[in-house]
């Protein structure tokens, strides 16, 4: 999720609200999250412990899909009143456009529409995924349309793309992290596979920041169904949770990963250097 050239917020939760998804999507581990409903959202004492922070928070919403959480409009509404939100999401439940109605668009600085063609297409979806996309974008949403590229799609390329001509958007192919088929990816992309998905090397490189500096635990963080709260997953410290207080650190930390799947400093380049201001660095 790229970030815009300055950012109205001073501090970001990337909050996985719930594990589980309404897909089946075979390389995504949402398809396995065990069979546990989404709890609501405490909104009073998450507001709470976000107006205590005395920063400005985007708190990002992911999953699983995030819209299954009961009270998800309302919860992100009342979030938007004070601070900001962004939303990753296949799009495809009512949830989200209800969430469209309540939430002021200038406060939903960005959708990731997550693009699973094969999923879409086999629950009859494409239509309404292509509605919502072009809705978000008459409302001047900042909106991504990312569909991940598995090896299985690299002879596929041109299928998925006359059917988003069809549906009238454009989107992007981005790298699959994890290991699939007894391949570990990113690496195993071979220089056809990156080019039949337009996929550069700089964005296949962006995962792999291992000795570098990172923002993560300055002022941006991590947060799980529970409201636990870590630097990020790679670091797995207790720092709080969402709904009672997180503890903000004072010195830029070392990527300790040799492979990141949400490389922050690349992800949101204005932020770290909101990190790097605050730490005198």
């Amino acid at each position: 999720m790229q970030a815009q050239a300055s950012t109205p917020y001073d501090a970001s939760i990337h909050w996985t609200v719930t594990d589980r998804c309404n897909f089946s999507c075979s390389y995504c581990v949402g398809a396995s999250a065990p069979p546990v409903d989404p709890k609501p959202i405490d909104v009073p004492r998450l507001l709470d412990a976000l107006d205590a922070t005395g920063r400005r928070v985007l708190v990002r919403f992911t999953g699983g899909e995030p819209t299954l959480v009961p009270n998800f409009p309302q919860a992100v509404r009342a979030i938007s009143e004070r601070h900001y939100v962004a939303i990753i999401s296949n799009l495809s439940t009512p949830a989200f456009d209800e969430t469209l109605d309540l939430v002021p668009s200038a406060r939903l600085l960005r959708v990731v529409a997550s693009f699973h063609y094969d999923e879409l297409r086999r629950r009859g979806l494409l239509d309404v995924f292509a509605r919502r996309v072009r809705r978000l974008r008459s409302l001047g949403v900042p909106t991504d349309v990312e569909a991940v590229a598995t090896p299985d799609k690299a002879t596929r390329v041109e299928e998925v793309a006359d059917a988003t001509r069809r549906l009238e958007f454009a989107f992007q192919w981005v790298p699959y992290f994890g290991d699939l088929g007894g391949a570990r990816y990113p690496e195993a992309y071979s220089t056809d596979d990156l080019r039949r998905f337009g996929i550069s090397e700089v964005r296949r490189s962006v995962f792999f920041r291992k000795g570098t500096p990172c923002n993560a635990g300055v002022n941006a963080f991590v947060a799980f169904s529970s409201g636990a709260a870590h630097p990020c997953h790679h670091i797995k410290r207790n720092v709080g949770n969402v709904y009672e207080g997180i503890s903000f650190a004072d010195e830029l930390t070392t990527c300790p990963a040799r492979r990141c799947g949400c490389p922050l400093p690349a992800y949101d380049p204005p932020l770290m250097e909101k990190a790097r201001a605050l730490v005198g660095k």
